[in-house]
């Protein structure tokens, strides 16, 4: 966030958004950190084991819903 406010004042953004591709994916996807998509991935393994030893059945439907509200938060 911190280099995006950077970036709208020095005027540099202007030419991340003049490309032809969406400007909102280039911006957001520019800095792709390769351990932050290992935490989500051990926080789901977290998840499933703890589910796991407390014989937790999740349906479909609660599995559907699940995934729904975390793409709704994004």
């Amino acid at each position: 966030m911190l280099r995006l406010m950077y970036e709208i004042q020095e005027g540099s953004l202007d030419f991340a958004l003049t490309k032809p591709v969406d400007g909102q994916l280039i911006i957001s996807l520019r800095e792709f950190h390769f351990w932050s998509l290992v935490d989500v991935v051990l926080g789901f393994l977290v998840l499933a084991a703890a589910l796991n030893m407390n014989n937790v059945q999740i349906g479909l439907g609660q599995g559907l819903a699940f995934v729904a509200i975390l793409l709704w938060e994004l």
